[in-house]
Formats: structure tokens, C-alpha cells, sequence
């Protein structure tokens, strides 16, 4: 090999190295962070949209805990609205039927298993990461149950909407590949352990939110799990806000405030509240 073209190639190979790593690291060199939006219309009705994630450093739900005991110490009245998809029939837990179809279309968006159930995906982001899942006993702590609202739509009404869809389109389901390849990393619980693949985890989770900002972007590349996850549900949850006579703060999944075609933030705007803060708990 002549010197020129070592030289060369030696080049292109320095240049490809930094461009890989400057592309894997970017999300760790930019500011990722879960948002508190306040919004307000004409009528002095404040919505606080609080940016949420299923698993997170613990001081994020500490500060988010926080963050819904000064709501409520300020707005006399003030509501919660809470993400969760609940059961409104108790008779339905007992039918495999019913449970096998609510698995089905959660493992359209997360893995499900038999052995671990729908927490066990989220639990192992958690141990991989040394952060916390979500949970009553965190963000929730200390907080007056009656001020609590259910503002998800129930399972049943997740299913016949899911059932409806299915039905009017025959579109093939596929994952984004990002969503495949941290499937890969959670299934071994050996790999799990390293710090090698505690860095990937953590760059993907990173990307995933600085994705979900994007304008007109997507939860997943299945069309019938944006219009049912994202879409119907943030359709509801803003029916509830309108319907509300009290000042309300939301928790809810950071996708849920930028995606879709219902996102949250731009949604509100829409319907005459305007942002007067943000407030960033920086990842």
C-alpha cells in the first residue's frame, strides 16, 4: 500500500470514529430534560403539565412530589390527573381472555411476559440503570387521595378501541429498530449488569425523549398504537381538563406532551392556554 493512499484511508478512518462516536455520545452532550409546563387561559384556569417517566432517578419523583405539594398548597381545589390505564370491572382480572388481549397490545409498545408481567420491562431499565420506577409511593407520597382523578381511559375501553382498529386496518406492526435493540439489551440480565451496556441503555432513553420533541413525530411505527396509546387517550385526558372547574396538574408520559396528533402541549394552545413557565429537571 502506498503512503498517499495509508494516509488517506488513515483519514477517513479517524473521521468515521469521531462522526460514530460524536453521533452515539450527542445525547449525553445536550441538555435532556423532563419539563413542569404551566399554562393558563383567559379565564385564569392554570393546567400544569408535568413531564413524566417510568423510570427515573429517584430525586425525580422527589421533585416531583414537590412540585404537585406546592400545586395543591396554591390552588385551592387543585386536582391531579394521573396516567394509568385502569380496570373498571374487577370480574375481568380473572378472564384470560381479557388479560391475554391487554398484554397483546401493551407488548405492541413494551415487552410482556408471563414471568415478570407488564412491570417487569420497566424493572429491569431500572436495576440496569440504578435509577427508580415510577410509583404511588414515590410522586405520590403524602398526597390527599381526594385530590387524586383517575384521567386515563380503562383497559376495556383500550381493548375496544384497539379491536376497532385492528378491524378497519390490516398494516403490518413493526417496532422502531431503537425500541429492538433495547429489547435485546433487557432480555439478559447478565449483559444488564455491565457498565458498557448501562451506558446504551441510558443513550437510548436519552434519544428516545430528545425524539419525542421532534414536531410530528411518532411513539412507534405502528399507526394503530399512535392512535390508540398517544392519540385517544391525550384526547380524553383533554376532555377531562375542559370539563374540570378546578386548576389541575397533570402527570403524565413526556410522548404524551409532543407526539402524536393530539400532543398535549400544542393541543392546549390550541384551545386559548398559554405557556407562562417551564420549569427542567435535566437527565
Amino acid at each position: 500500500m502506498s503512503e498517499k493512499l495509508y494516509s488517506i484511508l488513515y483519514k477517513i478512518s479517524v473521521i468515521w470514529l469521531i462522526y460514530s462516536a460524536t453521533s452515539f455520545f450527542s445525547p449525553f452532550l445536550r441538555t435532556v430534560s423532563l419539563d413542569t409546563l404551566v399554562f393558563k387561559n383567559n379565564d385564569g384556569r392554570i393546567v400544569v403539565l408535568q413531564a413524566m417517566s417510568h423510570v427515573a432517578p429517584e430525586d425525580f419523583y422527589t421533585h416531583v412530589n414537590n412540585n404537585i405539594k406546592s400545586f395543591l398548597n396554591t390552588h385551592n381545589d387543585g386536582k391531579i390527573f394521573l396516567e394509568g390505564i385502569y380496570n373498571d370491572n374487577e370480574d375481568d382480572i380473572n378472564n384470560k381472555e381479557f388479560v391475554q388481549k391487554l398484554k397483546k397490545i401493551v407488548g405492541e409498545v413494551i415487552p410482556v411476559d408471563d414471568e415478570t408481567g407488564f412491570d417487569g420491562y420497566y424493572k429491569s431499565l431500572a436495576d440496569t440503570l440504578g435509577w427508580a420506577m415510577e410509583s404511588d409511593d414515590n410522586y405520590l407520597k403524602d398526597i390527599p387521595n381526594d385530590s387524586l382523578v383517575k384521567a386515563d381511559i380503562t383497559a376495556q375501553e383500550l381493548i375496544k378501541l384497539y379491536d376497532n382498529k385492528i378491524n378497519d386496518s390490516k398494516e403490518p406492526k413493526e417496532k422502531p429498530p431503537e425500541q429492538d435493540k433495547l429489547n435485546d439489551i433487557t432480555k439478559d440480565k447478565n449483559i444488564i449488569s455491565s457498565l458498557f451496556n448501562q451506558l446504551i441503555v441510558k443513550r437510548y432513553m436519552l434519544q428516545g425523549i430528545i425524539n419525542a420533541r421532534h414536531n410530528n413525530s411518532t411513539l412507534d411505527n405502528n399507526e394503530t398504537i399512535n392512535d390508540i396509546v398517544l392519540d385517544a387517550r391525550n384526547s380524553h385526558l383533554i376532555n377531562m381538563i375542559e370539563k374540570s372547574s378546578s386548576d389541575v396538574f397533570v402527570t403524565y408520559g413526556a410522548a404524551h406532551l409532543y407526539c402524536g396528533d393530539v400532543p398535549l402541549i400544542e393541543t392546549l394552545k390550541n384551545r386559548g392556554y398559554t405557556l407562562i413557565s417551564t420549569d427542567k429537571y435535566k437527565l
